[in-house]
């Protein structure tokens, strides 16, 4: 049995396909042991990768593709898809009867890290409907990842933009309102990736196949099975949460497709989401997609 240290960039139901391979002893099939840990953020799970302190990171993809900008002496390689599209929720302040994303026109939002991909695709949301994030709305950038939904019911802004299980938190606590998944306007975008060091994919090709084959069975099952019976698996996972909730913010996710049918990061999708990037004035040119890539 392989021990494998594995940096989150948060403890999100978001996630689910890897706790269920957890619980379902998927990756001890596959002969590894995992070790979880949360790191807040893509950003410092990128960290934990380049110091040595974790094996495997499950980041947004755009921390790779910075790191590669700067020409560091280490480079972390993608080597599979997680997600299909975002995993978090607009979350309200107050009612809406049929919101309309020029609702948020003149209201503070709580945002995240500038480089971020939640902070890029909601910003791109927002610009797809009309809504210039630089001038029509306040977001602010500065709250770190963590303490949004501390903030938030403390009595700052109008909307926050939070995962699971905080957005359910903020409601059944602050009787606030999720207003919409993110999922539902950004359309496809590998926005969660699985990734490693180059040298320890080139170390240790095996254990990254022996990874990838039991989260395949993790997201085949979060597929195969109703969602009642999901969040009864992972329920150990997130204890503050029922799992009727859990139920139901699993079928949320399963509905808008957010975990597709396999892992791979294809040249088509890695573009996409390169294109976001610039777009959004977060990367200046095109990175080759061989470069940050590993699939073998």
């Amino acid at each position: 049995m392989k021990s494998i240290i594995v940096s989150e960039a948060d403890h999100s139901i978001f996630y689910a396909p890897i706790y269920v391979s957890i619980e379902n002893g998927y990756f001890k099939k596959e002969g590894l042991d995992i070790n979880l840990k949360t790191e807040f953020g893509s950003d410092n799970a990128t960290k934990s990768l380049l110091l040595g302190y974790s094996d495997i990171g499950i980041v947004g993809p755009e921390s790779t593709l910075y790191l590669y900008n700067e020409k560091s002496n280490k480079n972390v390689l993608n080597f599979a898809k997680l997600t299909n599209r975002p995993g978090n929720f607009l979350v309200s302040r107050y009612f809406h009867d049929n919101f309309n994303w020029n609702d948020v026109k003149g209201k503070t939002i709580l945002g995240s890290r500038n480089d971020g991909m939640p902070e890029i695709i909601l910003e791109y949301i927002l610009k797809n409907n009309c809504v210039n994030p630089e001038t029509d709305v306040n977001i602010n950038k500065s709250i770190p990842f963590n303490k949004t939904a501390d903030i938030f019911s403390a009595g700052y802004g109008d909307y926050t933009v939070e995962f699971e299980p905080a957005a359910t938190n903020l409601v059944s606590n602050y009787d606030f309102h999720i207003i919409k998944p993110l999922g539902l306007d950004s359309g496809y975008i590998p926005y969660t990736t699985l990734c490693a060091l180059d040298s320890y994919t080139i170390k240790y090709p095996d254990i990254i196949n022996s990874f990838k084959n039991a989260v395949q069975m993790g997201i085949d099952y979060v597929n195969n099975n109703l969602s009642k019976d999901v969040a009864k698996l992972i329920s150990s996972q997130f204890p503050s949460i029922n799992i009727s909730v859990l139920s139901s913010i699993i079928d949320i996710y399963k509905k808008q497709n957010t975990w597709g049918r396999d892992l791979l990061l294809d040249k088509k999708s890695f573009i996409l989401i390169e294109n976001i990037l610039i777009s959004n004035n977060r990367l200046s040119s095109p990175i080759p997609y061989e470069c940050v890539v590993y699939n073998r």
